[in-house]
Parts: structure tokens; sequence; C-alpha cells
């Protein structure tokens, strides 16, 4: 234990400069899994291994292999631990005898589309039905008083998930469940045993009596972090400097000869075709190479189109320029061959 502070700052070095260099490095990984793996796989020592040899080691192997997802340029699929506070907050820590469950959208995965929640809230209210709003990246929008109104009808629901390891950038595996029914909620997860306290006569919900976990990391430090660091004005800020990023990036593409943006950008998705899908293809494993920009590849509508998600705290005009014009390049030497 007498190890453990100069361990911890030796750690804590190598995170800073791995964030430090995010906005120049390459954003995809710079070797394969075949070689990553050839890195990392070593016969099982007999002995032990000092703490600062397994560090070393780990981070020697597995760096090629880094997907630099925290950073302004990756645009493929949500974040996962890119605000400073929140990095430290996790260190720390229809018939009634058929009920009917409707699922509503709010921000399309491919398009960020909403679906008419005013609407659908009514209906399903009059039909007795249980409302579910699936707002994984989408309901942040209501942060935004730019984009508030595309979730007018949200308070007709029952239950809502939103993610913040998408728009809050706080790190993966961060999901809340809201329900407007808590004895419900508690009764459809909470699990009796004889040695856990509390739980006879009148008993008092706790929080494990909210989820399907019985262990788990204190998540809510990471999300307390980000929000106390941003406050409601920074994260709406977030939200419109992000859709305006996306609304910049949809204009740029659409300015290239050969490439079309297919969705009308409501919020932060962005749809591009560049090409039949074998087209589309190359240019996506063309852009991995190349290391300016990550995006991935979606189907919609029965085509195959490059998904761009634009969600990154320190993303910048600069970092969507500098993509546009990657895609550019890559478009043109994917015709030229």
């Amino acid at each position: 234990m007498s190890d453990l502070r100069p361990l911890l700052h030796s750690v804590a070095d190598l995170i800073t400069d791995y964030r430090e260099d995010l906005s120049s490095r390459r954003v995809g990984p710079a070797a394969s899994r075949a070689e990553l793996l050839e890195h990392i796989r070593a016969e099982l020592p007999e002995g032990p291994t000092a703490a600062e040899d397994v560090i070393a080691e780990l981070v020697r192997g597995a760096e090629p292999g880094l997907m630099g997802s925290a950073g302004p340029r990756y645009f493929g699929f949500v974040l996962g631990g890119s605000i400073d506070a929140d990095v430290l907050g996790d260190v720390l820590a229809s018939r009634p005898q058929q009920p009917a469950i409707v699922c509503a959208q709010a921000g399309n995965v491919n398009t960020g589309a909403f679906d008419e929640l005013d609407r659908i809230g009514r209906v399903t209210r009059a039909a007795g039905a249980w409302l579910h709003v699936d707002g994984a990246f989408g309901l942040w929008a209501a942060a935004n008083p730019r984009t508030r109104h595309l979730v007018d009808g949200i308070e007709l629901a029952d239950s809502w998930g939103v993610d913040g390891h998408k728009w809050l950038n706080v790190p993966y595996d961060s999901g809340y469940v809201f329900c407007a029914h808590p004895d419900v909620h508690a009764t459809a997860m909470a699990y009796t045993a004889e040695y856990l306290t509390g739980q006879t006569g009148d008993r008092v919900f706790g929080g494990g009596d909210f989820v399907p976990e019985s262990s788990r990391r204190a998540r809510g430090f990471a999300t307390w972090a980000a929000i106390r660091s941003l406050g409601r004005s920074g994260i709406a800020e977030l939200v419109e400097r992000n859709c305006r990023l996306a609304r910049r990036f949809a204009a740029g593409l659409d300015a290239i000869d050969g490439v079309e943006v297919m969705n009308e950008v409501v919020l932060n998705q962005i749809l591009v075709r560049v090409g039949d899908a074998e087209t589309t293809l190359q240019m996506q494993q063309r852009l991995e190479q190349d290391g300016t920009l990550w995006c991935g590849t979606t189907s919609w509508r029965d085509q195959r189109l490059l998904r761009i998600s634009v969600s990154g705290w320190t993303t910048t005009d600069d970092d969507v320029d500098r993509c546009i014009a990657a895609i550019a390049s890559a478009r043109e030497q994917t015709i030229q061959n």
C-alpha cells in the first residue's frame, strides 16, 4: 500500500497525456486485432509482477488499438467519459387482461427524428396504456431552448430512458430510467432475501430496489460531477453547439460532388450517401485508415449510408471542417480507384 500514491500519480499522468493528445492524434486504431493480440499475449508469469510493470505492459500493448472516442473528431457511436469532471467522478467511484405498452422515440438513432409525443401521449392515456419514451440521446433536447419543442408532450409518458454516456459525455453504462409510478417501478425490480435488512413490514424502498443489479459501482458520482461542472446553461450550450455543428457538417457534405445528406438534420444525426453499398464500405474503411475521423455505416430505407453522430463536448468548427475535407478526399480517392 505504501506505493499506491506514486502509482496513482503515474496513472493520472498517463491519462492526462492521452487526453491532451486526443485533438492531434489519429482517431481510429493504429493496429489490427491480430497485432494487438500479438502485443499483449504473453506467458503467465510464475511469480508476481510489479504493478508499475503491469501498467506499462498494458499501455504498451493496448494503446495502438485505442479508439479516440473521447476526442473532437469521433462521430461513430456514443462517447463515454470525456468531460474532465465526470472522469474524476468516475474514478471516485391495451386490454385490462393484457396491458399495452407503447414505446415512442425521442431521437431516432439514424436520423435524430422525434415521434409526435404529445399526440401519442394523449392516445395512450385515453386507452389506459403505458407509454415509454426511448430518449437515449434525444431526450437531452429538452435541455436546450431551441430544441425543447421536440419533446413537447414528454410529461404524458409513464417512463423515460436516456443515456448519460451519450450527450452528457459521462463514462459508459450510465443509463437513466425515470418512472412516474415509483411503486410499480420498485415492485418490478425489488427482490427479497432473508439476509437483507429492511425488507419486512412497512419497508421503505431503497436505491437498490429500483435497479436490476445487486452490485454496482456508484455511477451517480460521474453524473453528478458532470452536471455540476456544466450547469444548466453548459448542458444547453453543449446540445445547441453540437446541433449547430451537425448542420455545418451537413451543409459542407452536401456541397461535395457525389455526396448527399439524406435526412433532415433536426438534431445531431447525419446520414450521408456516398454511393452504393460497396462504395460506402470502401469510403468508411478509407476514412478509418486515414485517421482524421471515425464514423460508422448504417442501413436506412434500403440504402447503406455513412452515419455521423455529433455529440462530443470538445468538437469545434475546425474539427468539422477538417472532417469534411477528409471525406471529400476519401470520396475522390475511392472513385479514382
